[in-house]
This record gives structure tokens, sequence and C-alpha cells, in this order.
């Protein structure tokens, strides 16, 4: 089979409209179109089971109708590049953004998102956090701080850690849609992963911090932010063990 075979098979098997490529044949003297069938439906069988197993909020929030829809317009659009499938759905959250059937639910598109990261978080490297007592010393506040990879600040303009706890059946929905909520997606060193709700202005102080200003100059730069705040965001940094390094900040080369 040439590639040009390979990718009219290819794009048979993904779409059942699609004729059935010539030159096909069954080991037994059967039908190709029958064996085709089988065979296309168990890729998509596994496909569609590999995003919901992925995204199971999205699913609770959509329900199942929509929710095969979207998988089944997804897989034809985006069909799997590689071969460790917990890459497979990287792209839906822009792939909601631009689907017409969702856009009654906008908030959807958040919530893949964060399934998302925490699929990545997962999946990260493996990174050793410092101990509280090696933050405690020194003018840390004035230093530049490095964190896990295993750690994904998500900013939303909707009540995300709310829409999180209604989707997995842990809460009522959110009483005010209107009410932005950040988190932070980490995993612990027990390999555990996690969602925090932060605080006002605790996204800007952690997108500060991760690209690379200290943490004084980070919270002074935080729209809204109150001191109790900041503490709230650095204890959740210190106490999980996601901060892996610090270093003295050099102003010359952070501009």
């Amino acid at each position: 089979m040439n590639a040009q075979e390979q990718k009219a098979f290819f794009a048979a098997l993904l779409d059942g409209d699609r004729p059935v490529p010539a030159g096909l044949t069954h080991p037994h003297g059967g039908k190709p179109a029958e064996r085709m069938a089988i065979y296309r439906n168990n890729v998509a069988f596994s496909l569609m089971t590999a995003l919901g197993d992925a995204f199971p909020l999205l699913a609770n929030l959509l329900g199942r109708d929509a929710f095969l829809r979207v998988s089944r317009a997804y897989m034809l659009a985006h069909p799997p590049g590689d071969p460790c499938m917990f890459h497979y759905g990287a792209a839906l959250p822009e792939f909601l953004a631009a689907d017409e059937g969702v856009a009654h639910v906008p908030y959807i598109v958040d919530v893949a998102r964060l399934e998302r990261a925490l699929n990545e978080v997962a999946h990260a490297a493996d990174d050793e956090g410092l101990p509280p007592a090696a933050l405690a010393t020194g003018n840390i506040e004035d230093e530049t701080l490095s964190f896990i990879s295993a750690m994904h600040l998500l900013v939303s303009d909707w009540p995300l850690h709310d829409l999180y706890l209604f989707a997995s059946g842990d809460a009522p929905p959110p009483m005010d849609m209107g009410a932005p909520q950040s988190v932070l997606v980490y995993r612990d060193a027990d390999y555990q992963s996690h969602i925090a709700k932060l605080p006002i202005g605790g996204d800007a102080l952690l997108r500060a911090m991760l690209d690379g200003v200290p943490l004084a100059a980070a919270a002074e730069a935080a729209p809204g932010l109150q001191e109790a705040g900041m503490v709230e965001v650095f204890s959740l940094l210190v106490q999980n063990g996601l901060i892996t390094a610090r270093q003295a900040h050099n102003a010359k080369d952070a501009k």
C-alpha cells in the first residue's frame, strides 16, 4: 500500500460516508465493505471512549447525545497524531470554541480547558519541590522562583471552580455565573491532582511569578489582590511543594 492508498484508507476509516477504498479484499472471501464497517466501528468507539475518559465533566454538562456529536465531529477534524492516547483531545477546547452547536453553553470551553489541564499535570515530568524550611529564610519576596512542571494556571471569566464541583456532582449549580474564578491545577508529591480556587488578583500574581517577576513586585502589579490573598497563594505554593528553586532577581536581565 503506497502513501496515497494509505491516506485514502485512513480517511475512509474515520468517515463512514466515504466509500471503501479500491483494492481492499476480505481474507475469507466476504465483502470488504462489511469488514471495513466493523473496523470503522471499533476505531470510532475507541476514540470516542478515549475522549469521554479524558473529558468526563464535559460529557456530564453536555449530555450523552451532544457529547457523542462533538466526539464524532472532533474525531473527523482531529484524528490522533500520537500513539500516546493521553495526548488525544489536546485541541478540543479550541474546537469547541468554534462549534456553533455548543454556543448556548459558553462556559463549556473553559471546562474543557480545565479537564485538559488535569490531564497534562497528571502526565507531566516529575520535579522535586523545595521543603517549606528551604523557603523560610532570606528575602524570598525579592527573588525569582521556579515551579514544578505539573502545575497549570487557568484564568477564566466564569465561576470555573464552582462549575467543576457542579459537573462532578459535588455541589449545586453556581449561584452567580457572572463571578469569575481562576484556578491553579497541580499534582502533589503523592501523584494526586488538585484544583485550587484562587483569590481575586491571585491569577495575575501567579502569572507574573511564572514570568519571572519576584513575589513583592508581582503582588504590587496584581489588580484587586489583598494581602490576605497574597498570603493564600504563597502558602498554596509552599505547602504543596510547587516551588523548585529560588534565585536572586536580576532586574537588568528581566527587561
